[in-house]
């Protein structure tokens, strides 16, 4: 038997090929432009990106307004441990809520 030889594709199939990876893109790109992404989703992205690089990391979302919202991620000291005094691990529990808002409010 003899081996089949893999032929180029022609220069016609080549250039459809690269009309539908630029449509594709486009179309992701609409897509993306139209999406509202939470904060949550992209803090949970940035840490276990961050804990896959070992590195810290930083990330900006500008708003098409012009606000700015800075997430960071830094490497996590504690093998993974999560810092027990961030308020955003005790939103369920009414006391420290109360706690922290008494402690931050502005006189």
């Amino acid at each position: 038997m003899k081996d089949k030889n893999q032929k180029e594709p022609s220069l016609f199939r080549q250039i459809i090929a690269i009309h539908y990876e630029q449509a594709r893109r486009a179309k992701a790109l609409r897509i993306l432009k139209k999406q509202s992404w939470s904060v949550d989703f992209l803090s949970t992205l940035l840490l276990k990106s961050a804990r896959m690089l070992g590195s810290p990391l930083e990330l900006t979302v500008i708003s098409p307004e012009g606000i700015a919202c800075k997430i960071t991620a830094k490497d996590m000291q504690d093998n993974g441990k999560i810092d027990d005094t961030d308020i955003f691990n005790h939103l369920d529990d009414q006391a420290a809520v109360n706690n922290f808002i008494y402690r931050h409010r502005t006189k």
